[in-house]
């Protein structure tokens, strides 16, 4: 994952609600969003080269999402940072306590960013969390409110974290109560804020180690290349007394949509002005389907 808005608390029945953009090689094979194969209560995308995820939700209120710091050396033999996603949500842990266990073995991952939530429905207390190794290992428990985080530091003001962080912001200003037993989040709207291909101008850029023609690239919300670019967009919501939905749009080297995914436990969420009015349709993935890059039928209509 290399962006993300979180909307921590900042609606009356939608606990979290996060608008992210993976991006990665497209060599590298991923599952879309589903159900985690072995009767799992986890729902996400997984990586199939290095295991672990990018971003998963726990059917008890919790959450985990992942991004990358460009410019830190990785360490050899360095594991895959997603198993700190797949981790954390597979273990008993609170995020205060598995935030120390993985700060207590920073040193053996490349740069990342790490967000973890829990809505308090279990046996934990409620709570956002960010940690950090780079520069150097830090943890902070978030207040309510809106959050960036690309590639570099939380909120750290990049053109494209700013962006997405401003149209994000007015979107879920915009979500009021439910009306008719559904939720009136836009979400045709925080697709359109994931799909922007804004390239920042060459003095807005930030310096992360990696050319120029590079940090042109990475500079849009949107990434395209033949190789690397944005993979998915995935829009995540969990319900301040239980219920969640997760649903995940799949892209091609030329950026046009190829597969969908829905998974949910509580349908309202998925209601006329929810996910689904966003060509997302309550469609749940196969837990082996892997995403290769090529079309699938009815794909052509998000494109």
């Amino acid at each position: 994952m290399c962006l993300l808005a979180c909307a921590w608390r900042c609606h009356p029945d939608l606990g979290v609600i996060i608008a992210a953009n993976r991006d990665e090689y497209h060599q590298r094979l991923a599952a879309p969003a589903a159900w985690w194969p072995g009767g799992s209560q986890i729902a996400g995308g997984r990586d199939l080269q290095g295991g672990g995820s990018w971003l998963a939700l726990h059917r008890q209120g919790r959450f985990a999402a992942l991004t990358n710091v460009r410019g830190a050396t990785a360490p050899a033999g360095a594991p895959s940072r997603g198993t700190l996603v797949s981790n954390f949500l597979h273990s008993e842990h609170s995020c205060a306590d598995y935030a120390q266990q993985v700060l207590a073995t920073w040193t053996g991952y490349a740069g990342f960013n790490l967000l973890l939530g829990d809505l308090g429905l279990g046996r934990h207390p409620a709570g956002l969390h960010h940690l950090s190794n780079v520069p150097t290992p830090h943890h902070v428990v978030l207040p309510p409110g809106i959050y960036a985080m690309s590639n570099g530091a939380l909120d750290e003001p990049w053109p494209k974290l700013q962006r997405i962080k401003a149209g994000f912001t007015q979107i879920v200003q915009q979500a009021g109560p439910p009306l008719l037993g559904h939720l009136r989040l836009d979400a045709l709207a925080l697709v359109s804020v994931l799909r922007d291909e804004t390239l920042a101008p060459d003095h807005q850029l930030p310096a992360t180690g990696v050319p120029l023609h590079w940090e042109r690239l990475l500079s849009a919300i949107f990434v395209m290349s033949p190789t690397y670019g944005t993979r998915c967009s995935t829009i995540a919501l969990l319900g301040q007394a239980g219920g969640g939905a997760l649903c995940e749009l799949s892209y091609n080297a030329q950026g046009s949509a190829t597969s969908q995914a829905t998974v949910c436990w509580q349908p309202e969420l998925l209601g006329p002005s929810g996910p689904a009015s966003a060509g997302l349709r309550k469609k749940t993935a196969e837990p082996d389907q892997v995403n290769t890059g090529h079309s699938s039928p009815g794909a052509q209509r998000w494109r």
